[in-house]
């Protein structure tokens, strides 16, 4: 079954609470697409990765460091919104909870609000699905049962080990070398909060760089792997004698690939998931590759010179 895909608005849409809190590069670094990602680590880098594909390497040896990188600035960005909303609003974090299930329920989101919503009632876009089953109507029970589990751990630790109190103080340069600075009162429930929401985050980002990243390198290595083998990269689809093309889009199907040997005497050989088998004769000048598609078998004309 295809996934559901969230419509996502537009930039008319009105933020929420919570959304304003959100800074720009927050939503950047919530947003990045393969591209982004090219340009970020270098065209160097990425060749790098595809000779270590090809070897024999794993993906994620090599951008491993990225993901980190990614986690990390989230993590700074997740605290600092704490401390300052902490500091200019007393009962910023108590409000928390309530600031995130209002967003969850609002029509509409954006993927770094809907995130950013979730990740502070501890929960990732799988949790929402598995715990909450997408119903909007229990978020509010969620709520309370997770206000009350944090609750109950701070004053269990609290008549354990004490209770925490103390600042945190974000100084910055301001204007005319002058330097400005945020002071944050601390205390369990505060760091109980920003260590679930960054939790949370990091498992989302996880998942998520590993999909862009796997969709990325799938197409650049196919790429790569067809020209070794001779083929030249077509960007308007053009048909020629060996050329190929990436993920085509027709009624029946999508390749991630389309190859073409020789024109008017063989067929297009796409690959995609939809192939079950391929059986190449290599006894003929002009070879049939058979596929399956669905419930039928499909033949093409496959133009190859005998190794025989």
């Amino acid at each position: 079954m295809p996934k559901r895909r969230v419509k996502e608005t537009s930039g008319s849409y009105e933020k929420g609470p919570l959304g304003n809190l959100i800074t720009p590069a927050s939503f950047k670094l919530l947003t990045g697409s393969g591209a982004e990602l090219i340009e970020q680590i270098g065209l160097d880098v990425v060749r790098e990765t595809i000779f270590d594909i090809l070897t024999g390497k794993n993906v994620r040896d090599s951008t491993e460091t990225l993901t980190r990188s990614r986690i990390t600035a989230l993590n700074l960005a997740t605290a600092t919104l704490f401390l300052k909303g902490a500091s200019s609003t007393p009962d910023f974090i108590n409000r928390l909870p309530y600031l995130a299930a209002e967003t969850l329920v609002r029509p509409g989101l954006t993927k770094p609000e809907r995130w950013f919503a979730q990740w502070i009632l501890g929960l990732t876009d799988k949790a929402f699905q598995n715990v909450l089953r997408d119903d909007k109507a229990k978020i509010d029970g969620y709520r309370d049962r997770y206000i009350e589990a944090c609750n109950e751990i701070i004053n269990n630790y609290q008549q354990e080990y004490g209770e925490l109190t103390g600042t945190l103080k974000i100084v910055h340069e301001a204007k005319e070398g002058q330097s400005e600075s945020t002071e944050t009162p601390v205390d369990w429930l505060l760091i109980t909060y920003l260590l679930n929401t960054v939790g949370s985050q990091t498992l989302t980002i996880r998942g998520s760089d590993k999909s862009t990243n796997g969709k990325l390198f799938e197409k650049l290595v196919l790429g790569s792997l067809l020209s070794i083998l001779g083929f030249t990269y077509e960007t308007t689809q053009k048909i020629g004698e060996r050329v190929f093309w990436l993920s085509s889009q027709s009624e029946k199907r999508e390749s991630d690939a389309t190859l073409i040997y020789k024109i008017g005497q063989g067929g297009l050989l796409p690959f995609d998931d939809s192939i079950a088998k391929v059986n190449i004769s290599k006894k003929m000048r002009y070879t049939t590759a058979t596929y399956s598609e669905g419930d039928e078998t499909c033949e093409d004309d496959l133009t190859a010179e005998s190794s025989n």
